[in-house]
């Protein structure tokens, strides 16, 4: 069995800027013949950050921070750039 919630929420600051952060909650259980039940959760939230410097050019930064039950805590980053 298996249970996902995700939350979004996004931030127009003005006509160059967006802003967006989330949560991310996912729960598996799991039990067969032989084992009792047996379950591992993650738990995330994030934000990414998107601006157009000047006309098509964008620069866009996020952050993630990961909390899973087995494996641990994590934490990733990314900053890009594109002008099309």
């Amino acid at each position: 069995q298996s249970r996902d919630f995700q939350y979004q929420s996004n931030f127009f600051l003005g006509d160059q800027q967006t802003l967006s952060t989330g949560f991310e909650y996912y729960r598996e259980d799991a039990q067969d013949t032989y084992t009792p039940v047996t379950g591992q959760d993650l738990a995330g939230l994030w934000f990414e950050d998107q601006i157009e410097l000047v006309e098509r050019w964008f620069v866009t930064a996020g952050a993630r921070w990961d909390d899973h039950s087995v494996a641990g805590p994590a934490s990733t980053y990314r900053v890009t750039t594109l002008y099309p």
